[in-house]
């Protein structure tokens, strides 16, 4: 017979206005100290969102090596245990390390310092927990999605009205007479006359990778794209590939067709015909798929559609390109849309950079979506005496990254994030 889970979350509020907000995560503890099999009746056998040790499950549950999932819910721990109660259930409740009387300033435990967890009618539960989870809020739809390691749909517009932000774009290109600029709230690629007669381009790379349903579009304008100066010509593209399939939404003037629009596809390297001819200077390239159905479209007309791969997006960009060309091109592009059925970041990190003078500034790159992290110090490896916690943030849907100089004079030692 299956097993039935439970992922038990606590909702603390002080009033009913914290509904709706947005909630945080203020405790996190998990079950992973233990041995497949045996009691957790060990003192400290609690693992608290510190990754420090304590607190003690009481009435004998037993660890059981048999988790309803892979992977520890947003930090891509390996996770190893559980606990199955069939007996007494309560145990102590520690917070970071302390005995808890109050978790924030004034919601309190249910019994001060212990939880009692219970069934129907106060009966003792039964059955398997994996992980708890305190919150400082009741949770929305989509917080409550996302604290079980399960992302929301996603529904999302960039209208560049604060530029590029490095968090979701990274410049790509291949030719340095390209320019890229961001102001106004919009984006503009443009290259002079000159140069060579390869195929040289310029964009932005969208930093996520994208799984299942998705509908994305991006508003292009003022296209300086005409063919003067060789072949086969110059494009303004939607760039999307899908596992080793890629999709191009191309409006272009190139030697075969003249202006048009057009879907390229790779395999087979092909057009798929025939084209849109349209010397629209403005307009809207889109590209959806629907279970494994992909569409591509210009200015609402489809330009085609098929059975491909449900696979993850794992390349999405916008581009400018110089096709066999030395003409001088230019675009704009403003008002990316996105709808997906959900997200992946790249991995966070850390990273020290040099600045003027003897200063160096820590900065965390790509921080997780709806997460805490952790940035800790240690002044050597391995860090016996612990790590000292330097700073901690949460992400929103989409953060921004973080950054902090280090003071002249800062001892030498190692930083670490970590993310929850």
């Amino acid at each position: 017979m299956k097993q039935a889970y439970c992922r038990l979350i606590l909702f603390v509020t002080t009033s009913m206005a914290a509904a709706a907000t947005h909630a945080a995560t203020v405790g996190y503890y998990r079950f992973e100290e233990g041995t497949p099999d045996g009691w957790a009746t060990a003192e400290e056998s609690i693992l608290d969102s510190m990754g420090i040790l304590h607190g003690s499950p009481t009435g004998m549950p037993t660890y059981r090596a048999d988790v309803p999932v892979a992977f520890v819910p947003q930090t891509g721990a390996a996770n190893q245990l559980c606990l199955q109660f069939a007996g007494t259930h309560t145990y102590r409740m520690y917070l970071n390390g302390q005995p808890q009387t109050e978790v924030v300033d004034t919601p309190r435990l249910p019994n001060d310092t212990v939880w009692t967890i219970s069934g129907r009618g106060g009966e003792q539960f039964w059955g398997y927990l994996d992980e708890v989870r305190l919150s400082d809020a009741a949770l929305e739809p989509a917080d409550f999605l996302n604290a079980t390691g399960q992302q929301p749909p996603v529904d999302f517009c960039d209208d560049f009205s604060g530029g590029v932000n490095p968090n979701l774009w990274a410049p790509i290109g291949n030719d340095p007479l390209y320019s890229i600029t961001d102001t106004d709230g919009e984006i503009r690629f443009s290259r002079p006359a000159g140069g060579d007669y390869k195929f040289n381009y310029v964009g932005l790379a969208f930093e996520r990778e994208v799984l299942g349903d998705f509908d994305v579009s991006v508003e292009f304008r003022d296209a300086s794209i005409d063919r003067l100066d060789g072949a086969p010509g110059n494009q303004v593209q939607l760039n999307v590939v899908i596992g080793e399939q890629a999709f191009c939404v191309v409006r272009s003037d190139e030697s075969s067709y003249g202006h048009n629009a057009h879907l390229w596809r790779d395999p087979p390297g092909q057009w798929a015909l025939p084209p849109v001819l349209t010397a629209d200077t403005s307009g809207l390239l889109r590209l959806t798929r629907a279970g494994s159905t992909v569409t591509a479209y210009f200015n609402g007309t489809v330009l085609h559609s098929g059975v491909y791969g449900a696979g993850p997006v794992i390349n999405l960009s916008i581009t400018l390109q110089n096709n066999g060309t030395r003409d001088a091109t230019s675009v704009v592009f403003d008002n990316f849309c996105l709808k997906a059925d959900r997200l992946l970041p790249k991995p966070v990190r850390l990273q020290v950079m040099g600045l003027a003078g003897n200063q160096l500034q820590l900065r965390l790159l790509n921080p997780t979506p709806r997460a805490w992290h952790w940035i800790e110090y240690a002044p050597a490896l391995p860090a016996t005496g612990g790590w000292t916690l330097r700073d901690r943030l949460t992400g929103g849907l989409f953060p921004i990254d973080w950054a902090d100089t280090l003071p002249d004079g800062a001892s030498a030692g190692f930083y670490r994030v970590r993310t929850e």
